[in-house]
């Protein structure tokens, strides 16, 4: 994660810790929880990609030594 990124998070859960009770704070972790939950699902998305390029590339060049 950028650091950009990375300390808005931190910044963002330090402003919640300040003001547990109002209503904002509770909308703001929402969207906090779900913006990271996509980020994470996008991740997740992306290495299983490009982990099935890389293994059918490595197939067709028969780098494990598949059938002649």
């Amino acid at each position: 994660m950028p650091r950009k990124a990375l300390n808005a998070h931190w910044s963002m859960l330090a402003s919640m810790v300040k003001r547990p009770h109002s209503t904002s704070s509770l909308v703001d972790c929402i969207r906090l929880v779900r913006r990271t939950a996509i980020q994470t699902a996008v991740r997740v998305i992306t290495t299983g990609v490009m982990l099935a390029l890389l293994a059918g590339i490595a197939i067709k060049l028969k780098i494990f030594g598949g059938a002649p």
